[in-house]
């Protein structure tokens, strides 16, 4: 607007009537400040690794997540390495994001090679991959799109990456979607009803065809916590101080008056009592003090070398079980799911073998190098 002042297209709007939604928006930006990139002005670097804006602002957390945010300036290198490596292909949801798992990859496991030519870097680091493949458990994403669940590359896919990665699993040659199952959706919609006990609507449907896992974790914590969407963004990610008193409106017409009146030290269990006040009447409740560590909890590691020994590649959540203790297990049979900040990697039986032990259990934290399961003869 005053750039365009005094010329034949001036606007006719004055910074006086403007000013109060640029410091509306700069409030906001601070509530969010802790979920931000780092990335506070535009950069020609994405003319090199050319990661999308919204992959980018996925992608660093992820990268935090793994614990190698001190590296973040080779990760952006190995995006642009592992772009080269598959085809050098259109980057969107979701192939921005297996471009980006599979970078994280290269940095985590050393595999990146930064040579002063580009082509160089390209060429010593798909040797890497072809070399390690054996032992690595690659992310879902990367193994979907060497299937060809994304459909196929402009160039065709590099058959040696390709044979390395997947490790004998089958390939789709047709379209993706043609081998696919008609879905009824009056019965998925009935069906997450009855498990969560929650009403379904068309998109809340779609949703459920589309990402399950998301839709029944978006179940479970709704019906825990309810409607937190109501909350105002400060109090939603921040808390209440002592004495603080806020609105929230349930639906119109009906407001509940919320004031914090105190919180005691934690029990010997690490929960405190906190005091409040709803609409004028005194209330308290119990809750877990998630800051506090408990005691007691050991973590086994994988022992190195050890080949009966299947340790975590990474810090994340198990979000799956695929066997039991006792079960017999093939070289490649899924053992468990591992997922950080959306990266999935299936966790593979490295040979046959009994499962002696399975330790984690489903939604448990592991790290990198965590003992998961334990193959007998």
């Amino acid at each position: 607007i005053a750039a365009l002042r005094g010329g034949e297209r001036e606007s006719g709007m004055g910074n006086k009537a403007l000013q109060p939604l640029a410091d509306y928006w700069e409030m906001v930006r601070e509530y969010y400040k802790p979920f931000e990139t780092g990335m506070l002005s535009g950069t020609s670097e994405v003319y090199y690794h050319e990661i999308p804006g919204g992959q980018y602002s996925n992608l660093r957390p992820q990268t935090e997540s793994l614990g190698l945010l001190h590296r973040w300036n080779e990760v952006k290198h190995a995006f642009a390495v592992v772009n080269r490596l598959v085809g050098d292909i259109p980057k969107v949801t979701p192939s921005s994001k297996m471009v980006g798992d599979f970078a994280n990859l290269l940095v985590q496991n050393e595999l990146l090679e930064l040579e002063e030519d580009f082509d160089a870097s390209v060429a010593k680091t798909k040797q890497n991959v072809l070399q390690a493949s054996e032992r690595l458990d690659f992310p879902q994403s990367v193994i979907s799109y060497f299937q060809g669940r994304l459909g196929s590359p402009p160039g065709g896919f590099p058959e040696d990456l390709q044979r390395a990665i997947l490790k004998g699993l089958p390939i789709c040659a047709d379209r993706p979607g043609a081998d696919l199952e008609p879905l009824d959706l009056t019965a998925l919609a009935k069906n997450v009803e009855s498990k969560h006990g929650v009403e379904m609507s068309p998109t809340d449907t779609l949703s459920a065809a589309l990402y399950p896992r998301v839709m029944d974790d978006h179940c479970v914590f709704f019906n825990k916590h309810a409607d937190v969407s109501i909350l105002d963004t400060p109090t939603y990610f921040y808390g209440m101080e002592q004495n603080q008193e806020i609105l929230v409106d349930l639906e119109p017409g009906k407001t509940l008056v919320i004031q914090l009146a105190a919180v005691s030290e934690p029990n010997d269990k690490g929960k405190r009592t906190v005091y409040f006040e709803l609409n004028g009447q005194g209330r308290h409740i119990v809750v877990k003090d998630r800051n506090l560590v408990e005691d007691g909890v050991l973590t086994r590691k994988a022992e190195k070398g050890n080949t009966d020994h299947v340790g975590a590649p990474m810090p994340g959540t198990v979000i799956a079980l695929h066997c039991g203790a006792g079960d017999e297990v093939a070289a490649g049979d899924p053992l468990l799911t591992l997922e950080a900040m959306k990266m999935e990697t299936i966790i593979r039986a490295p040979r046959n073998g009994r499962v002696a032990e399975l330790l984690p259990l489903v939604q448990a934290s592991v790290q990198a190098e965590d003992l998961l399961a334990v193959i007998g003869g």
